[in-house]
C-alpha cells in the first residue's frame, strides 16, 4: 500500500511539472505552465538590462499573478520610426512601481543611432509597445546651443511631427506615464533638406 502511494505521488509530481506552451498573440511573450512553476519568455530583440529578464514563477504565484500584470510591471522599451528607419529610445530618468532611476541630462547620452527625417515627416511611435503609456508633454533640445525649442513639435497619440526646423541635429525627449509611473524617453533626430 505504501509503495502504490510513493508511486502516486511521483506521477502526480511528474504531471505537476510538465509545462504546457502557450503563445499570448498581442504580448511580446510566450509562456510555459504548469501546477508548479511558470516560465514567461520575452521576444524582443533590443532590450534593456533590467527589462523583459525571462522569469521563471513558482507556485503559488504562478496562479495569483497573471503574465500580463507581470508585464505591465516592466518598463517598455519604445521604439520611434521614419521612412523605415527605426530607432530604440534610450531609457532616462524614471519612477515605475516604487523604483526611481536618475538619468543624465537628454543632451549628455549617447546617441547610437540618429533618425534621419525631414520637417512635416510623421515619426511613430510603435502603439503596440505603448501598451496604455500616456505621452504627456515632449522636449525638442536644440543639440548645439542645448536651448529647448517650443512650438515646432506636434504630437498625438503614438506619432510627432516637427515643423520650420533648421537643418541639424536635435534631441527629443518624451514624458510619459501609466497610473502612477513616469518614464521619461530620449533619441537623437537629424533634420535634412
Amino acid at each position: 500500500m505504501k509503495k502504490k502511494i510513493f508511486i502516486l505521488i511521483i506521477i502526480l509530481l511528474i504531471i505537476g511539472c510538465i509545462p504546457i506552451h502557450t503563445i499570448v498573440s498581442d504580448r511580446p511573450y510566450e509562456e510555459w505552465k504548469s501546477i508548479f512553476y511558470k516560465y514567461i519568455k520575452y521576444n524582443y530583440n533590443t532590450i534593456y538590462d533590467f527589462q523583459y529578464k525571462d522569469e521563471i514563477v513558482l507556485f503559488p504565484m504562478n496562479f495569483i499573478q497573471s503574465s500580463d500584470d507581470r508585464y505591465n510591471r516592466q518598463i517598455h522599451q519604445l521604439h520611434a520610426t521614419s521612412n523605415n528607419n527605426t530607432v530604440e529610445l534610450l531609457v532616462g530618468t524614471y519612477e515605475w512601481n516604487k523604483e526611481i532611476g536618475d538619468a543624465i541630462f537628454p543632451i549628455a547620452r549617447n546617441y547610437k543611432e540618429i533618425l534621419e527625417v525631414k520637417n512635416n515627416e510623421e515619426i511613430l511611435l510603435n502603439p503596440y509597445e505603448l501598451n496604455n503609456i500616456e505621452i504627456n508633454y515632449i522636449v525638442l533640445y536644440d543639440v548645439i546651443t542645448t536651448n529647448t525649442i517650443k512650438d515646432k513639435v506636434d504630437f498625438s497619440k503614438n506619432s510627432i511631427t516637427f515643423h520650420d526646423l533648421d537643418t541639424g541635429e536635435y534631441i527629443i525627449s518624451i514624458h510619459t506615464s501609466k497610473d502612477n509611473n513616469k518614464v521619461e524617453y530620449s533619441f537623437k533626430i537629424k533634420i535634412e533638406d
